[in-house]
């Protein structure tokens, strides 16, 4: 049902409810509440959307609603109202930018510094003593220094291993002394080197002349009994006596051709004719 009746006698007037009152003060309350702060666009943005939405229910629904707006021409002229104030809203919050409010807010907290800091003791604090650096006292990385009563000491590695504070002259002469002890120990290690290859290679030519020798000495042990095999298959010489042929036996035989000699004597051994 309507509350709009364009054909009833009577003028309507506006007649809001306790529940427009009571959203209304709240409304007003928080944009005066913002504009205090510096933020007066945002209190407009809020109390537009709460006019526009109030008024657009009016309008599009035909009803009074909680504001009890008379007509919807007073509804329509609400809307327009919100939304003029939106728009306002809008360009005062533009116009404002975040400048102006982070100004305020840099001036808010300076001065509640300046406040504090007037209200607050000052407390001055003094530096920690630094340790006292003991000449050969353990530390824990090399090459680093640090001044004590105007002696610079510098962790060094001392030659049992260890890293203890130095000043700073004997830790030069332990440093160089460690290089020329590591430099004597490259050299060193170098010659040995070359006295093992030296050595390694007297070895081998050892081997080899000794592998020729004994080449040399095969070679004439093989001659050698070449030679003996040959003498000692070369044929005796004759006996005397006209003996034709040794027999195995040993005996001669002093047959006028070679059938059936030494046949009785296990054959013949050496012709002589």
């Amino acid at each position: 049902m309507s509350y709009y009746n364009s054909s009833a006698p009577t003028k309507r007037r506006w007649r809001p409810t306790i529940s427009f009152w009571i959203s209304a003060s709240i409304s007003v309350a928080l944009m005066l509440l913002f504009a205090l702060v510096g933020y007066f666009g945002v209190g407009l943005l809020f109390f537009a959307i709460w006019l526009g939405l109030a008024a657009l229910y009016s309008f599009v629904f035909n009803r009074r609603s909680w504001i009890g707006l008379p007509h919807r021409k007073a509804a329509a002229i609400a809307v327009g109202g919100g939304f003029a104030l939106f728009i306002l809203s809008i360009v005062i919050l533009l116009s404002m930018g975040p400048v102006e409010s982070n100004t305020k807010l840099a001036d808010s907290i300076s001065k509640q510094s300046a406040i504090s800091t007037a209200s607050t003791p000052v407390v001055t604090s003094t530096p920690p003593t630094a340790k006292k650096i003991v000449a050969l006292s353990s530390c824990s990385t090399a090459a680093i220094s640090s001044t004590d009563v105007g002696t610079v000491f510098v962790c060094t590695l001392d030659k049992g291993g260890h890293l203890v504070w130095m000043d700073e002259t004997t830790s030069k002469k332990v440093v160089a002394e460690a290089k020329t002890a590591a430099d004597k120990l490259i050299s060193d290690k170098a010659i040995a080197d070359q006295v093992a290859a030296q050595v390694a290679a007297d070895q081998v030519a050892a081997q080899v002349a000794a592998d020729q020798v004994a080449a040399q000495v095969a070679a004439d042990q093989v001659t050698a009994d070449q030679a003996a095999a040959k003498k000692a298959a070369a044929p005796a010489p004759a006996p005397g006596g006209g003996a034709t042929a040794l027999c195995n036996d040993g005996t001669l035989s002093f047959s006028a051709t070679h059938k059936g000699s030494c046949s009785k004597h296990h054959g013949v051994a050496v012709w002589y004719k």
